[in-house]
């Protein structure tokens, strides 16, 4: 799980770099807040949330307890991966604006 976060804070200095080069802190919010929006869509994804509750009831009975770890550890990974891109957006709101 520290990888994951690691890995978002790889892309939020990477997007800082690419935004300090460009000289344009827009360049910031926005590719931040996409990386974001990216990740959460994807932990929903995974997490089931974006299913009904007949969908969810019948992937809960058939898939393994391992299954059901392992989709909501994906879940969980995109999630640490879009948290420093999310406080990264804010921030880079909150400077622009």
């Amino acid at each position: 799980m520290k990888n994951a976060l690691y890995i978002g804070l790889g892309i939020v200095a990477l997007i800082g770099i690419v935004s300090l080069v460009m000289q344009d802190p827009n360049i910031m919010l926005t590719l931040s807040g996409l990386v974001t929006v990216i990740c959460l869509i994807l932990a929903g994804v995974f997490s089931g949330a974006t299913g009904s509750g007949d969908q969810n009831r019948a992937n809960f009975h058939t898939e393994t307890k391992k299954q059901r770890h392992e989709r909501t550890g994906m879940a969980m990974i995109f999630v640490l991966i879009g948290l420093p891109n999310l406080f990264t957006a804010i921030l880079a709101y909150v400077y622009i604006t």
